[in-house]
Order: C-alpha cells, then structure tokens, then sequence
C-alpha cells in the first residue's frame, strides 16, 4: 500500500530529500501558484495543475549544490521538500 503524502504546514522542519546533504529548514510561507503570480515570485516553470503549492524555507542548514550561499531563505516546490519535524 503506497504511503500518504504528509502535508507541509508553516512552522514544519523540511529537508531537500534528493540532495546529497539535504540540509535543514523551516517553512516560512505556503503559497499557490495564483500568489505567487500576484507577488510575482515565480522561479519554476508554471505546471498545468494549479494545486502544487511551493514553500518558502529558511534554512538552518543549507542544502547541497546550493545556489546563492549567502541567501539563507528560498522559495521551493513541495514535491522537493520532505517534513523531518511536524508542527501540531
């Protein structure tokens, strides 16, 4: 039975999963894809499904092949992120 996708809620501790060192980080904001396009904040390409949502995550620690090592926060996709620490 395949396992259920774990919601990413705003205080969670996430991880970059598929890096090497996948780093360490809170979730700041969860936005849609229409606010980001209202923030103009789009670094992805756009999906056809308008339900992924992205995260913005302040790292504690940085994850692998990183761009921009003096930026300490990112907007990613949720599909990039796995939760390590869960807010309840």
């Amino acid at each position: 039975m395949p396992r259920k996708k774990q919601e990413i809620k705003v205080g969670a501790l996430v991880k970059m999963h598929r890096r090497k060192e996948p780093g360490l980080g809170m979730v700041v904001e969860r936005l849609t894809q229409e606010e980001m396009e209202e923030k103009d904040m789009r670094v992805w390409q756009l999906k056809e499904e308008k339900d992924e949502y992205a995260c913005k995550v302040r790292w504690i620690k940085r994850p692998s092949a990183w761009e921009g090592q003096e930026t300490k926060t990112s907007l990613c996709p949720e599909s990039w992120l796995k939760v390590v620490g869960d807010v309840k």
